[in-house]
Order: structure tokens, then C-alpha cells, then sequence
């Protein structure tokens, strides 16, 4: 069995904003959420260590999202999680516990680090005071899948709940792991995306495996300057439908899914990614959507400022798509996200094929010298993409790609 997948609703909650159509106007704007941040850090940590260049979700509230009597129980993942996925069934004009024509709604979900936080501040207490003082409200959060299994309670999803960690590339992974099961039958309608909480620890995770930036220009993908990666946090969440469920409840639809990629690089420590295993990724996503490559006319890029990721992943697409193909990367403007980032790359390559702009790459003036990113990437540009490729790329060796297509009624 082989169904088509659509999109038909979607949410999330950035540092650059708190909806889809707000992000998409501030990015078309040019508009960088990446700063200077302070997070708070553990006693005996040294103040300076919770200072960064990165991106946090801001002014986020989850009693205006959710019933404040169940806010005890959810950490800032599980609650940023929870907030969207209400947002995101409202989008597609369902609700919570419902069955979508008679089949129960699911979540899978993408992280990286997940509740590192919670989890750390628990080992802490229990090292620092013994077992007896640790928080049992606490305990529920101190594994990857506490954010999804805490979402499907709130919003009485049924369904089956998976977690995803595959580093940066968790949301896309996710997404495309739902798209999947519903494609085959499995399901009939989910709610798939990536969150990720920005913490001292996660920073002090993410600052062990990646360069981290000292400077705004720094985290700009493909820039000749760049230097690093911006740390942020977020999510994005899409409800993927099977496509006459979604016809038969009158759902609006965005866009279509085609195929999808993943590999695994295994290079040695500090050695650059392999061009070759990013190329065959990218082309069996476009292979596996029934499209020719020139087919692409719009990709949405992992590109963080890393300087070996982004040179990788340039390289890669040059040998793939169309040189004509329009380039988006939106960490230009939300930073490394990790498991967010990845599907907010799925998010905002959907307003692209709606809205008929993309936005340019913040802050790109000089790309790299013999990095084939197209000239006008630097400014938003009225393309009207129908064919997507979505590509994230991760320091830890995994890689993903995903196509989405512009809807057209039979």
C-alpha cells in the first residue's frame, strides 16, 4: 500500500517569532534573531561559561498555550513542544483527541539533546543531596522521549509516539519517518517535527562536537567569514496527512511530500565531510520523488556557519541540482537549532511554495570563493518554487534529505 502524504497544517515557536507567517515576513525582511546570550549556569560553573552568541525563544509562556494546571508536570522541551502541537492542530483544522476520520493522531518527534537540563539538574541534586531529595515531577522528564510522551497526554493523541535523535538532522529525520508510515498505511495523520531547549548543558554538549561562533557575522552560512555556529533553540511541528483523509475532513493543504534520504558519513575525527555521501543523499531523495534533479528549483539548506558543513554541503548540491535552483538557509536567522532547525527547514520551504518569495540568507554580503551559492541568495527574491529539497547536515556524521512539492489538485 502506497498513499500520498500532504501537509496540511503546521506550527512554531522560534527566536524569531511565534508563527509561521510571522517568521517568514521577518526572515524575507532580513531579520537575525542571533545575539549575544546569557544562560544560567549551575553553582560552582564559572558566570562566563553560560555566555554565547546564539538565539533563544523569546517572551515564551506556556499558560497561553496550555491549562496552567498542567504545567507543573512539562520542563521548557516538553512545554515548547506541547504549545506548538496545540498550534499546529488548530492550523490543520483538527483538536485535541481528535480522530481524524476515524483514525488517531500520533506524534514523532526529533531532538538532540532533548531535556539535557532537566536531566543534568536532577543528576546534580540527586549527587548533591542523596536519592531521597530527588524531584519525582522531575524523574518523568529525565528521558528523550519525556517531550513527546508529555505532548500526546496534554492533546490525547493515540497514536503511535516515537523520538528521533539524530543529531542535527532529528527533525527532518522525523518528519520523514512520519511521512513514511502514513505513506505505507500505517497511519493516517501526524504530528512530526523537532524541538530543542538551549541550556548551559546543551551548549556545553553542542561546544564539544561543533565550532561555536564569536561573533553575529561569524554564524552565517557560506560567508567567507564564518567561523562557527550559533547555539538556539525552538520548535517546528507539521501535521502530515494522508491524502484523502485530509480531502475527505475538507482540510486545507499546503504541499505534498516526496521522497526522502538519510546516510551516515563515518569520517574520522576533524577529517571533512564526505561530498560523496551528501551527493547520493540528496540524489536518492530527488530519485525516490519520481523527479529529475532539474527538476529543484528551491533547496532549503543545513548551511550554520560551520566552515566545514557548509563547504560539504555547497560542494555537494553543486554536483546535484541545478545551479539555477534557489538557496535558502534559515540558521542565517535562527542559529543551530539542531533538532528544531532541521524541521523548521521543512516549515519555511512550505511558505516558500505557498507565498512565492524566498527569503535571502541573512547577513550573506561575501559567500566563500569557490562556493557555487547562487548570486542572489543574499536577497529575497520572488521564485515561485514548485520542487523542494530539504537538506540537513550534522557534525555527527548524520545527514538527511527530504523533497516537498508544491500541491496541485488532480
Amino acid at each position: 500500500m502506497s498513499c500520498r502524504v500532504v501537509l496540511t497544517g503546521r506550527a512554531a515557536l522560534t527566536p524569531l517569532g511565534n508563527a509561521p507567517t510571522e517568521i517568514f515576513e521577518r526572515l524575507c525582511a532580513g531579520e537575525r534573531a542571533i545575539a549575544e546570550v546569557e544562560l544560567a549556569v549551575p553553582a560552582g560553573a564559572a558566570a562566563t561559561a553560560g555566555r554565547l552568541i546564539g538565539a533563544r525563544v523569546a517572551n515564551f509562556q506556556p499558560a497561553d498555550y496550555l491549562p496552567r494546571r498542567t504545567l507543573r508536570a512539562l520542563d521548557r522541551p516538553a512545554a515548547l513542544l506541547s504549545s506548538a502541537a496545540k498550534l499546529a492542530l488548530a492550523d490543520a483544522g483538527l483538536s485535541s483527541g481528535d480522530t481524524a476520520n476515524g483514525g488517531e493522531i500520533g506524534v514523532v518527534v526529533g531532538s538532540r539533546y532533548s531535556s539535557m537540563s532537566t536531566i543534568a539538574s536532577f543528576d546534580r541534586r540527586v549527587l548533591d543531596e542523596g536519592p531521597r531529595c530527588a524531584s519525582p515531577m522531575d524523574f518523568a522528564n529525565t528521558v528523550l522521549n519525556a517531550a513527546a510522551g508529555q505532548t500526546a497526554i496534554q492533546h490525547g493523541l493515540r497514536e503511535l509516539n516515537a523520538t528521533i535523535a539524530a543529531g542535527a538532522s532529528s527533525g527532518l529525520r522525523a518528519i520523514a519517518y512520519a511521512v513514511d508510515l502514513v505513506r505505507s498505511g500505517r497511519a493516517v495523520a501526524l504530528l512530526a517535527g523537532g524541538v530543542e531547549e538551549l541550556s548551559y548543558e546543551s551548549a556545553l554538549a553542542l561546544r564539544g562536537t561543533d565550532r561555536l561562533s564569536e561573533s553575529v557575522a561569524g554564524a552565517t552560512p557560506f560567508a567567507a567569514n564564518r567561523e562557527g555556529v550559533a547555539p538556539a533553540e525552538g520548535v517546528g511541528l507539521l501535521v502530515v496527512e494522508e491524502l484523502e483523509h485530509a480531502r475527505a475532513r475538507g482540510a486545507r493543504i499546503l504541499a505534498e511530500f516526496g521522497g526522502n534520504a538519510s546516510g551516515f558519513d563515518p569520517r574520522a575525527p576533524g577529517s571533512e565531510p564526505s561530498v560523496d555521501v551528501l551527493t547520493r543523499i540528496a540524489a536518492s531523495a530527488i530519485a525516490a520523488s519520481g523527479l529529475e534533479a532539474s527538476a529543484i528549483d528551491l533547496v532549503s539548506t543545513g548551511g550554520s556557519g560551520s566552515p566545514e558543513l557548509d563547504r560539504a554541503e555547497a560542494r555537494a548540491l553543486a554536483e546535484v541540482v541545478d545551479p539555477a535552483a534557489a538557496w535558502i538557509a534559515v540558521k542565517a536567522a535562527l542559529g543551530e537549532g539542531l533538532g528544531s532547525a532541521s524541521a523548521l527547514q521543512v516549515l519555511v520551504a512550505a511558505e516558500c511554495i505557498c507565498d512565492g518569495r524566498v527569503p535571502g540568507i541573512s547577513g550573506l554580503t561575501t559567500p566563500e570563493p569557490g562556493l557555487l551559492v547562487p548570486a542572489d541568495s543574499a536577497q529575497t527574491r520572488r521564485v515561485h518554487p514548485s520542487q523542494a529539497l530539504v537538506l540537513s547536515v550534522g557534525s555527527d556524521d548524520l545527514s538527511c534529505a527530504l523533497v516537498l512539492s508544491r500541491w496541485r489538485p488532480e
